[in-house]
């Protein structure tokens, strides 16, 4: 019994298949040979609503979320009892 026993692989997939390299030659040989218009693209863009989206996105705190800080830099002067933070 060797090392195989247990594992399932594809028909005709012999272990040492993965490390060869495929027999039809380079697949990216001709990948400069055709040239695509960004045009589309572009309109596409274009008609998106908002345009370009916050990154990181930037969410709303809502009610009764508790403060976005980190327990230790926490200040309690800085934060009501809901958790919204007090300007001052």
């Amino acid at each position: 019994m060797g090392a195989d026993r247990g594992r399932h692989r594809p028909r005709g997939v012999q272990p040492d298949d993965r490390a060869r390299p495929p027999a039809e030659g380079d697949p990216w040989a001709e990948i400069d040979s055709s040239a695509a218009s960004l045009d589309p693209l572009l309109e596409l863009w274009q008609t998106l609503p908002g345009g370009e989206l916050n990154f990181p996105p930037d969410y709303p705190k809502m009610p009764g979320e508790p403060p976005r800080v980190q327990p230790s830099k926490k200040v309690a002067e800085h934060w009501d009892a809901e958790g919204n933070r007090v300007e001052g």
